[in-house]
């Protein structure tokens, strides 16, 4: 039996194609994480969490030989090995499930990801052109001496490996210094995305309507509160 039109309007209008759903188009954003700010939010959390460990235990501190361009370059390295498994091309993801990682550190890997924007048509995707200045064995050595500051400093197991990133911070980036995002997201997200130092492409600038404040602003707040996060 054959589905028979149920208006008059729904008649008339049959052999229109109203009826017929069509596909939206998804424009590709790629996020990307080279900017400066990067490097030094990195290296004054590395310097935040060797304060917290000299100041916990000065004696594993220096047993155990971190400073802070090794931490840095840890969570780099980290960050980096975070969009491969987003991207499809980690190798060997189930080495990673060991690797030990400071939380909020977990916190900014977990809001990396693919977000698929099917309100507005876009799909923001993560991608990385970062210097990796340690090895993979030295990464992993480095995760081992962290092990043994669980007590210390808050650490978690195991880096992220799902897809799907965190969409407020993904539909945000840093345009002319200034953190914008494609939709309204709370501040926090807008934080993280400063410190990661998230950009795009500048042609999509006009879809970034929504402002929040200045990098070096943002920055300079978390500063203020590194300490509680470690």
């Amino acid at each position: 039996m054959t589905n028979q039109p149920s208006s008059s309007l729904e008649q008339a209008t049959q052999n229109l194609g109203l009826s017929q759903a069509h596909p939206v188009s998804m424009d590709t954003i790629t996020v990307a994480y080279t900017g400066k700010s990067l490097d030094d939010a990195l290296m004054n959390f590395a310097a935040g969490v060797i304060n917290e460990m000299g100041r916990n235990n000065p004696h594993l501190a220096e047993r155990e030989d971190l400073d802070k361009p090794k931490l840095a370059a840890y969570f780099k390295w980290l960050i980096k090995k975070r969009i491969d498994a987003v991207t499809d091309q980690l190798v060997k993801p189930r080495m990673y499930k060991a690797v030990w990682i400071p939380a909020f550190i977990e916190t900014v890997l977990n809001s990396i990801g693919v977000f698929y924007d099917r309100d507005r048509g876009i799909n923001y995707v993560p991608v990385a052109d970062l210097h990796i200045s340690i090895t993979d064995d030295e990464a992993f050595e480095i995760s081992r001496a962290l092990q043994y500051w669980e007590r210390y400093i808050n650490l978690v197991q195991g880096l992220p490996l799902q897809s799907d990133g965190d969409p407020d911070v993904m539909m945000c980036a840093i345009i002319a210094d200034v953190v914008q995002s494609t939709s309204v997201v709370h501040p926090v997200k807008a934080l993280i995305a400063a410190w990661l130092g998230q950009a795009v492409d500048q042609k999509y600038s006009l879809l970034y309507r929504y402002q929040y404040d200045t990098v070096e602003y943002l920055l300079s707040t978390f500063d203020q509160v590194e300490g509680r996060v470690i």
